[in-house]
């Protein structure tokens, strides 16, 4: 049985389950900005495709679904659960190049990951900065080809509770959307990412 960077066992699609112990220290024991940084960048290993599936931690009720997207490039992920994003950057061109972000984890640490993707010149490059009281509620995207790539991220959109940024990239494929309950919002994002952002998926906190 396959576990995730929480210790969250995964069996690719089905709901997801484990106890942890009421010390979570023991579970993820914190590390330097620099640690999580390295760590973050050697997630992106080879592994199987990821298919759509949806994970629960519930020492903290941090909830992870998806990913949306292709099956190629390498699997990226976070090693500290987040608690709050901060900002996200990404270039964007006909597709999406790559992404990075930033987040709090519950010890109010700043966390940075990224850029998950290839060094495409891209269109234009982006970065939101969220307010003091401000949090993502809803993500839109769309799937899109480019070259022999046949399922990459090709736009994305961001909605918070304050805002609306983008889209950004130019659209083309099938669309999603990953909307927010109420009393909760996106905190990370974990994908698979190589010459492009293949896929995304992300991280839902409730307050």
């Amino acid at each position: 049985m396959a576990h995730d960077a929480f210790g969250v066992e995964v069996e690719s699609p089905s709901v997801l389950r484990k106890t942890l112990s009421k010390s979570s220290e023991t579970v993820r024991p914190a590390r330097s900005q620099q640690e999580v940084d390295d760590a973050s960048q050697q997630r992106c290993l080879s592994l199987s495709p990821s298919m759509p599936l949806l994970e629960t931690w519930f020492g903290a009720a941090l909830v992870k679904i998806g990913t949306w997207g292709g099956d190629r490039g390498s699997p990226c992920d976070i090693t500290v659960a987040p608690q709050r994003l901060e900002s996200i950057s990404l270039r964007w061109g006909k597709v999406i190049d790559w992404i990075s972000f930033s987040y709090r984890d519950r010890d109010g640490k700043l966390h940075t990951v990224g850029p998950w993707g290839g060094n495409g010149k891209g269109e234009g490059d982006e970065t939101i900065t969220l307010g003091p009281h401000e949090y993502v509620t809803e993500v839109v995207g769309t799937i899109g080809p480019i070259g022999d790539f046949t399922h990459t991220i090709s736009s994305l959109k961001f909605v918070t509770n304050r805002a609306t940024y983008g889209p950004f990239g130019r659209g083309a494929g099938a669309s999603f959307s990953v909307p927010v309950l109420n009393n909760a919002s996106i905190v990370g994002m974990f994908a698979r990412a190589g010459d492009f952002l293949d896929a995304i998926g992300f991280y839902i906190l409730p307050f």
